[in-house]
């Protein structure tokens, strides 16, 4: 059956990796490494970098200079750069930062009866089984792909024979299609629908770490916008050029409250914003004949805070950190999704002891002189963002483990991460790096 495509998307890179804290002897968890941090107050991390022996522990200790760190640094990789930085470091206004232990929280059935429970009225969530699919959306797909048959026609292009076996399908379960899904028993199906205050929307589980929902049609869709003049035969899409004005009648300030309101009823008010940008679109072919671009409403990300400390404070800079996301226009909400959630487990240690500044510097020029520029097309990365955050890493007996750690990156005048490396705050190991990441 073809996908059906809906204005939220939302695009998750994966990465499979495996990191080791301990530098010499047997293979030790993430775990073991901190207790022995707690317990010996200091020690020597896996870069050769001294931890901190001072008294004072956390924040407070790590002598961050008010000036910007310049300094260039030429790797040594298979293909070699110049690595250009200038970055005013910035760090928490918390005194303490934490390491804790996490649970990845899996969207198989059980999770996925619970979060869909959360977000929905539990009487009105409806299965979309593509053996028994409801009318409606029968009704949709046929009249999306008889659209597109005939701009193919008209175009003398060539007509897909699967599409054509689709739409008859389709056609012959018309008559005898239920007017909606039944509830679920057992959640182990990918997509829903469920009702957020009276508005319908379809849900869909990607990897049993993803969600995401918008309007099931797209009927639907431009209910939730304020335009009239939009017909179902319009070409809608997202727009990233952002119009300066936005037709909303929220305030940002207004909708950022809202969208708070909703995480809080749903169990999240742990969750802070870590972004809000217009929720812009464009539309093609309205009942007016011409082109259209506008923004109406927000499109906002919240991310983990731990005490006021963000975990990772980029959303899109690994797959494995927490994200909820969702835009909201006059009508309700357009669109969300949730990813890789966490459930906060045991604080191992409630104030590490942390690399000097000094230390830190070190420690990313060694990691950049090893690592810098193996997927590089140009002779030179200039790095011009730095912040002390938190990061989810994997470890090998317990899963995951939340640690202090530096990020050293670049973005681009479009908001999208060119060059990152994270660096273990407490040793100074070398935690993840990533290029090119696409933002939706």
């Amino acid at each position: 059956m073809k996908k059906k495509v809906h204005l939220f998307v939302v695009f998750v890179m994966m990465f499979s990796m495996i990191f080791a804290l301990s530098g010499c002897g047997n293979k030790r968890s993430v775990t073991d490494e901190m207790a022995d941090i707690e317990e010996t107050g200091g020690s020597i991390g896996e870069n050769g970098n001294e931890r901190q022996e001072s008294g004072e522990s956390g924040v407070a200790a790590l002598e961050v200079p008010n000036e910007r760190w310049k300094e260039t640094i030429a790797s040594e990789g298979e293909h070699p750069v110049e690595v250009n930085i200038s970055v005013k470091p910035e760090v928490p206004e918390s005194g303490t930062l934490k390491i804790v232990e996490l649970t990845p929280v899996s969207f198989d059935a059980e999770g996925r009866k619970m979060l869909m429970n959360q977000l929905c009225d539990a009487d009105n969530i409806r299965v979309l089984d593509d053996n028994n699919l409801p009318k409606w959306y029968l009704e949709e797909e046929i009249a999306e792909y008889e659209k597109d048959i005939s701009g193919s026609a008209g175009e003398g292009g060539s007509i897909d024979p699967a599409v054509t076996e689709i739409l008859q399908r389709d056609k012959a379960q018309l008559d005898s299609a239920p007017e909606e899904g039944a509830a679920p028993t057992d959640y182990e199906q990918e997509r829903y629908t469920g009702t957020i205050d009276g508005i319908t929307y379809m849900f869909s589980f990607h990897d049993n770490d993803h969600l995401s929902f918008s309007a099931p049609s797209k009927k639907d869709e431009i209910a939730l916008l304020g335009k009239p003049e939009l017909t179902e035969d319009c070409h809608l899409e997202r727009n990233f050029g952002l119009p300066e004005k936005n037709e909303c009648s929220m305030s940002q300030e207004e909708a950022v409250l809202k969208a708070a309101g909703y995480l809080s009823n749903w169990g999240y008010s742990e969750f802070t914003l870590w972004n809000v940008k217009p929720l812009s679109f464009y539309a093609a072919d309205t009942s007016t004949g011409g082109d259209m671009t506008w923004s109406e409403g927000y499109e906002m990300i919240f991310v983990r805070a731990l005490d006021d400390v963000l975990v990772n404070g980029d959303p899109y800079g690994d797959s494995r950190v927490e994200a909820i996301t969702l835009a909201l226009t006059d009508k309700g909400i357009f669109s969300g999704s949730f990813r890789n959630l966490y459930q906060m487990n045991e604080v191992i240690a409630e104030e590490p002891r942390l690399l000097g500044f000094e230390e830190v510097k070190k420690s990313f020029a060694s990691v950049l002189a090893k690592h810098a520029g193996a997927d590089e097309a140009s002779e030179s990365i200039s790095l011009d963002k730095m912040e002390l955050t938190y990061f989810p890493v994997a470890d090998h007996e317990a899963g995951y483990t939340l640690l202090p750690a530096w990020k050293l990156y670049k973005k681009n005048v479009a908001d999208e991460i060119e060059s990152i490396f994270i660096i273990n705050a407490i040793d100074g190991s070398y935690i993840f790096p990533a290029k090119d990441i696409d933002i939706p």
